[in-house]
């Protein structure tokens, strides 16, 4: 029996984007929330971090657009943020096309590091690239804000991924819109235990949850804002996630052995993970004070750069 022959792609791109880490964050209150989904978002710190998602993205001839997603070593799941970016590229195209994408996730999903953000910023990258429509890397990202913020699974995500670093969100927005500040971090590592996934979804679904958080970011914004040290971000981040509901004992008890080393650390939003930033010389006590919790720990190096296109 003859094999089926194979469709050619009339192109192949690639993109990457970084995982984040946010330790505190002010959402927009929600009396104070815009119509323009470019222009909402939050103010908040956090870092990338070297591992994140790598997509691929094939283009083939079609009589009618149509697509679809696989996440290596993940079950189908919803991808609501992919399907929505895929859809707005889809109606930018000069002609129906069919788009299959691949990501390739070093990062687990759901749990606090940024994977939604950082899956819909690669893609967006990518489908610029293979679409060949010239837009600019800002213009481009501002696509995957809005992605993020109409799926409700995150708020300020892309605008740091698209920067790296350590990051300040001085203002909400997408990237051109809000505005950023990079701190210098040089010569430390991120130690993550990641404990159980949470539902950004629910949360900022929430009107209750969204005022509190609000209010709760404001205070620890101008705390931090006051003294913009590595230092400050992990007692800042650990009081923010003392304050706030979603933490349950587990990460608590992460927590209390790394400060028993001596050592900061927070939750990273929204997972339920645990995270510190440390010098070289202390990583090892780092993942020693976790070694023997239930979860997945690694340690990684801070990503510098932001999203990037990939060579094909």
């Amino acid at each position: 029996m003859a094999l089926p022959v194979m469709a050619t792609p009339i192109s192949i791109s690639k993109a990457y984007s970084p995982g984040h880490v946010t330790g505190f964050f002010e959402p927009q209150s929600p009396g104070n929330i815009s119509k323009n989904e470019l222009q909402r978002g939050s103010k908040g710190v956090g870092f990338c971090i070297d591992r994140g998602i790598y997509t691929t993205v094939r283009i083939f001839e079609a009589d009618t657009p149509s697509y679809d997603i696989t996440v290596s070593g993940y079950p189908s799941g919803s991808n609501d943020v992919s399907k929505w970016v895929i859809r707005y590229f889809l109606d930018l195209a000069d002609r129906p096309v069919r788009i299959s994408v691949t990501h390739d996730t070093d990062i687990p999903i759901g749990f606090g590091l940024g994977a939604s953000g950082a899956g819909a910023l690669s893609l967006s990258y990518a489908l610029n690239e293979g679409l060949k429509l010239g837009m600019t890397k800002e213009s481009t990202a501002q696509i995957a804000h809005k992605a993020e913020i109409v799926c409700k699974t995150g708020l300020g995500t892309v605008m740091s991924e698209f920067t790296g670093g350590f990051d300040i969100r001085t203002a909400s927005g997408a990237p051109g819109i809000g505005s950023v500040r990079r701190l210098p971090l040089p010569n430390y590592k991120a130690i993550i235990l990641c404990i159980a996934p949470i539902s950004t979804k629910m949360v900022l679904s929430s009107y209750e949850d969204r005022l509190a958080l609000s209010e709760l970011g404001s205070k620890m914004m101008e705390r931090f804002m006051g003294s913009p040290t590595v230092n400050n971000f992990l007692r800042i981040s650990y009081e923010f996630s003392n304050s706030i509901r979603f933490i349950d004992d587990k990460c608590r008890l992460g927590m209390k052995l790394l400060r028993s080393a001596d050592l900061g650390c927070g939750v990273a939003l929204f997972g339920k993970t645990i995270f510190t930033l440390v010098p070289d010389e202390l990583t090892e006590r780092a993942l020693h004070c976790l070694k023997n919790l239930e979860g997945t720990l690694f340690k990684c190096d801070i990503n510098t750069n932001g999203a990037i296109v990939l060579r094909a």
